[in-house]
């Protein structure tokens, strides 16, 4: 059993006695994700799928052409560029798009913070992994990166006025003011997102990173699959938003899982302009 369901009732219900409502996914995004996982749908049969969505292909066809992913040409078709993400990422993608725009009634401001950061985090969280022992998380990762503060995003249609506590000077004091934001609400964004993720029908281990991403002790009773993909997603923050006193608990698990030690850490540092 993961951890995304040990324990899953009585998470389940505390974000129920919330108020915290669970967003459902789109049917286009459900025939999406089936044709996804499906290995005789290629570039051009998903792209048929992802152009009845102009703002998922917007969204693809920005990160396409993003430093983390440009090529020496530009993707010059809707099939080229999914055939660049693979479908992972553009499942990913996608969710993170389909979940961005069921926030109403929100400062935008706000949430468009929260989710170029993630973005950010995402673009880190793939560079690192193409520089580990780990390439093979590079997708998955990117994935869990995206989504990581869905939570947050979902929260806060139920608890607006606790909003500003997620304005913060420097990346780096995110995380924090995300937990106070938690403490405030009484319900954790991290078992919010990965019930998100479980009930879309996504991949255990993404829910499972997500449910840990601020939890480094419970890492010891997880598979070693969702350990290094959490310590991961670590990473990516770390990278994405600089030196925070919560890394120094995290870099044992990245040099154990991931081959990242302190030397390699320091050459993966990444401009923030790579991932815009």
């Amino acid at each position: 059993m993961s951890v995304a369901d040990s324990g899953r009732d009585s998470v389940l219900e505390a974000v129920l006695a919330s108020g915290v409502s669970l967003p459902s996914p789109s049917q286009s995004l459900l025939h999406l994700r089936e044709a996804a996982a499906d290995p005789r749908m290629g570039p051009r049969q998903l792209a048929d799928i992802v152009e009845q969505d102009p703002v998922l292909v917007g969204a693809l066809v920005r990160v396409a052409n993003s430093p983390v992913f440009y090529q020496q040409r530009a993707p010059r078709s809707l099939a080229e560029v999914i055939a660049l993400l693979g479908a992972t990422k553009l499942l990913g993608i996608a969710v993170s798009s389909a979940l961005r725009g069921k926030i109403p009634g929100v400062d935008p401001a706000i949430v468009d913070a929260i989710w170029a950061r993630s973005a950010d985090v995402a673009a880190c969280t793939f560079q690192a992994a193409r520089r580990s022992h780990r390439r093979d998380l590079a997708d998955p990762g990117y994935f869990t990166a995206l989504v990581h503060d869905a939570g947050l995003c979902v929260m806060l249609r139920r608890f607006p006025l606790h909003a500003p506590m997620l304005r913060v000077a420097h990346p780096a004091e995110f995380d924090a003011a995300a937990l106070a934001f938690d403490a405030a609400a009484g319900t954790e964004h991290a078992a919010v997102g990965a019930l998100i993720v479980r009930n879309w029908k996504l991949p255990a281990q993404i829910s499972d990173a997500v449910n840990l991403h601020h939890t480094l002790p419970q890492l010891s009773h997880v598979s070693d699959e969702v350990a290094a993909l959490t310590t991961l997603v670590a990473l990516g923050r770390r990278l994405a938003d600089g030196p925070s006193a919560t890394w120094e608990t995290w870099a044992p698990l990245a040099e154990r899982w991931l081959g990242v030690d302190a030397a390699l850490l320091a050459s993966l540092e990444i401009p923030a302009s790579a991932a815009d």
